[in-house]
């Protein structure tokens, strides 16, 4: 398995499942619950720690990519530790992979790193590599080289495990086809909807029906518990918009750090390009000959033209642009600002890729920021620094006094400056202002609040921004009485009756209709008209997606007959009938429909065998973790 591990082909599928390698079983359960290991860390696997840092890193990104999904479903505490264990098994798993492949011998040597990144396409124009392109791939994503290398090379060596592991796993034409033709596959027949709305506006519930639906449904007209506090908040940002800087401050400090508004110079380069291909001394002797050349006066832009492995330069004089601190490697950087004169040439420098001659194209020198262009930055830059001292001083004596205090928070108020706020009646379910907020909701209600009467410790509800709290007031939850409720009370009974009237003319036409009897007049008296779905695909939007999804899972009928029956979505029934199905035509089909399907059967296929990898090296793991170093 190793050999075929290492000698692995490409495979065009192996790119669309290389995302699900990291987030694979990340609630898989095969680990132990007791720790030995490094006390500062999250977990150990097999020895290795994952750091506290570590995971608070995970946790932050990972909160941030799924932002709506975090604020609609952590809720609760038991919300949160679920969605930190999420993150710790992610990180685990990394972790089980990492040990795979470094186990397997799975790594790229700096020389096979080079050679890929040259030969990937992204990185290509007209099929020849770019230094450039990497460049401005480094200035999008703000990374550097070496991370940048680290992160091509982690993709790369698990593209070959993935690629080794699935040897076998292929899909056969005869696999590829049969997808094609169901997911291409087209039905016939028709769709009669029948509408709630069209009964609803002829009900006219009883009192006794409404009475009756409030008895039976009273927990839904349940109000939760909700409590008024009276409360303590301290911002960083109201701090800041309160504090006042004279120009005078602002013009002291601007002349104190008047290095920090001198904008840097600018440096434009261009470069020779010369590969290392298979043998770098050759490629240094060239580099050298060719600074020969130039030195005796030859033109730098003809030698590119002609020369230069940087074949996208080749006609711009090998132009890179406007040097950024970062974006090139660290050699050419360090080579490109020890050039003082615009004309001065470096020598060969070298790089992983090879040697680069670098010249000085155009230079201009760094200017001073007038005060009035950065004032507005200075007051800002000092409106914050003085809030941030007294955030600070007022955090702790809001804290210590709220404390000292606890049955009243007159006394911190007092002591801090800071007003007390009352707010409106919330419940666990409110979603507005900072009331909203989880961790405020969970301080309102805990015992300490609201059973104890005490002050709650401080509570952060944002970055820089805190809450003192204590109950003012609290309502039980209970079920609201009838006259509170009676519309939405009669609504339902109206919805309800509705209902049932759509449900018993549906069973009733679908029933004639499978007894093949004249159904017109009842569909006239109730103004009711079929639509024709005419070869409708899976997509289409003639129906809705509920009965659309229904209408592909009904059985095709058999020759000379139909298929029928009915589905409820929101809206109402729809009764379907299917007289014809037809598959998706294979022979028909695109080249590029076809090797979508047998990516996707081969993707599939690969994937499962990756997972059962994984998940196999995952139980023979000695994972442990220290749940108390997880932040609470």
């Amino acid at each position: 398995m190793l050999e075929s591990i290492r000698n692995g082909v490409q495979k065009p599928w192996v790119k669309v499942v290389v995302f699900a390698i990291v987030i694979s079983f990340i609630f898989a359960g095969y680990f132990t619950t007791s720790f030995f290991g490094d006390p500062n860390a999250v977990a150990t696997v097999n020895g290795d720690s994952i750091s506290r840092n570590e995971f608070q890193r995970a946790y932050l990104s990972l909160k941030s990519q799924q932002a709506d999904y975090y604020n609609a479903t952590v809720k609760t505490e038991e919300d949160e530790r679920n969605f930190q264990e999420s993150v710790l098994q992610r990180l685990i798993n990394i972790k089980v992979k990492d040990q795979a492949l470094e186990e397997l011998g799975m790594r790229f040597s700096s020389t096979a790193l080079r050679d890929k990144i040259q030969s990937d396409p992204n990185y290509q124009i007209d099929g020849k590599y770019s230094s450039g392109l990497v460049d401005q791939a480094l200035v999008a994503t703000q990374r550097s080289r070496e991370s940048f290398k680290i992160d091509y090379a982690n993709q790369e060596v698990t593209r070959q495990l993935l690629l080794g592991l699935s040897e076998t796993d292929f899909a056969l034409p005869g696999e590829a086809q049969n997808d094609f033709e169901l997911i291409s596959q087209t039905r016939s027949g028709r769709a009669l909807q029948i509408n709630f709305a069209q009964f609803k506006q002829n009900v006219t519930p009883t009192e006794e029906e409404i009475n009756q639906y409030y008895q039976d449904n009273q927990e839904a007209f349940r109000v939760e518990e909700k409590v008024s506090i009276e409360y303590i908040e301290l911002s960083m940002a109201d701090l800041q918009s309160q504090q006042e800087i004279t120009d005078e401050e602002a013009k002291l400090y601007y002349d104190e750090n008047i290095d920090r508004y001198k904008a840097d110079a600018q440096r434009q380069i261009a470069h020779i390009l010369v590969l290392h291909n298979d043998d770098e001394s050759a490629s240094l002797a060239k580099a050298e000959a060719l600074k020969t050349r130039i030195d005796n006066g030859e033109d730098f832009a003809a030698i590119v033209a002609t020369e230069s492995d940087d074949i996208p330069t080749r006609e711009t004089g090998g132009d890179l642009g406007v040097l950024l601190p970062g974006a090139m490697e660290p050699e050419i950087e360090s080579a490109a600002n020890d050039l003082v004169n615009v004309g001065d040439i470096s020598a060969p420098v070298r790089t992983d890729f090879g040697y680069h001659i670098v010249k000085l194209t155009n230079f201009v020198e760094g200017s001073v920021q007038p005060f009035d262009d950065v004032k507005a930055e200075i007051v800002s830059e000092l409106q914050k620094t003085k809030a941030d001292e007294i955030f600070y001083a007022k955090s702790q004596d809001l804290e210590s006094w709220a404390f000292e205090v606890s049955d009243s928070l007159a006394e911190a108020s007092a002591q801090t400056g800071l007003e007390i706020k009352v707010s409106p009646f919330f419940g666990q379910s409110s979603r507005k202002d900072i009331f909203a907020n989880q961790a405020l909701k969970n301080a309102a209600f805990s015992s300490d609040v609201k059973d104890s009467l005490l002050n709650s410790a401080p509570v952060e509800i944002g970055e820089n921004h805190i809450v003192v709290l204590r109950l003012k007031e609290s309502q039980p939850s209970r079920v609201q009485t009838l006259e509170e409720v009676k519309a939405r009370v009669e609504n339902s009974v109206k919805q309800a009756k509705a209902k049932n009237d759509a449900e018993q003319l549906a069973d009733n036409l679908l029933g004639k209709l499978k007894a093949k009897e004249d159904v017109e007049a009842l569909l006239s008296e109730n103004q009711l008209t079929w639509t024709d779905l005419d070869k409708v695909q899976r997509n289409n939007a003639s129906m809705s997606f509920v009965a659309n999804q229904q209408f592909f899972k009904m059985p095709a009928p058999s020759e000379g007959n139909v298929t029928w029956d009915k589905v409820e979505d929101f809206q109402g029934i729809t009764i379907l009938m299917l007289n014809k199905v037809e598959k998706g035509d294979w022979a028909a089909a695109d080249d590029a429909n076809k090797n979508q399907r047998t990516l996707y059967i081969g993707s599939y296929f690969a994937n499962a065998g990756f997972s059962a990898f994984l998940e196999d090296r995952r139980k023979e793991s000695k994972v442990t973790r220290n749940l108390q170093n997880l932040p609470q």
